[in-house]
């Protein structure tokens, strides 16, 4: 049994959850409830291999009734598979497809990955990042769905005053190391 690190346990508290949520994606506007949301299982969303994998540092799931809010929030960035875009891609169609097996609809599942190691992101942020600088057949892109992950790195914020919980702190540490 692995250790929990308390960066995974404080994220996991809906109050943060939500700060962090409503602090990035809604531009503190308080739209989403932390009384609306249920910590969920990983391994029970996605599958039983997603725990095997070493793609995130943590990885915190909550859902509503109208989404699914992964949160992927990385401590060391060295430690990360520069693949994180694709796998993060491949977690969600395998949630869709799993879905839509059973039903006719499925819930948007919003992921975001949150940048908390002492240097600036420096992974790609999308499928057209990762496979390279070499444009000589970039009219194929065009036929490339690009999938990109929302990524929140303090590095390159410098007002915190969106987030209500100690996250404010937190990332004024982030960015100050």
């Amino acid at each position: 049994m692995t250790k929990e690190s308390p960066l995974k346990h404080y994220l996991s508290i809906p109050s943060v959850f939500t700060d962090l949520i409503n602090g990035v994606l809604h531009d503190g506007k308080q739209k989403i409830k932390s009384t609306d949301l249920t910590l969920v299982d990983p391994s029970v969303f996605y599958c039983p291999e997603i725990k095997l994998e070493p793609s995130y540092d943590h990885l915190c799931l909550m859902t509503t009734s109208k989404a699914t809010y992964a949160l992927y929030s990385v401590e060391d960035q060295s430690q990360i598979d520069a693949a994180l875009v694709a796998k993060i891609a491949m977690y969600n169609a395998t949630r869709y497809f799993n879905e839509m097996v059973t039903s006719q609809f499925c819930k948007p599942i919003i992921s975001l990955v949150v940048n908390f190691d002492a240097t600036p992101w420096g992974l790609p942020t999308s499928l057209y990042e990762m496979m390279g600088e070499d444009n000589s057949n970039e009219w194929m892109l065009r036929y490339v769905p690009n999938y990109k992950i929302a990524l929140y790195d303090p590095h390159t914020k410098d007002d915190f005053s969106v987030f209500q919980t100690e996250l404010k702190e937190i990332f004024e540490c982030v960015k100050g190391c």
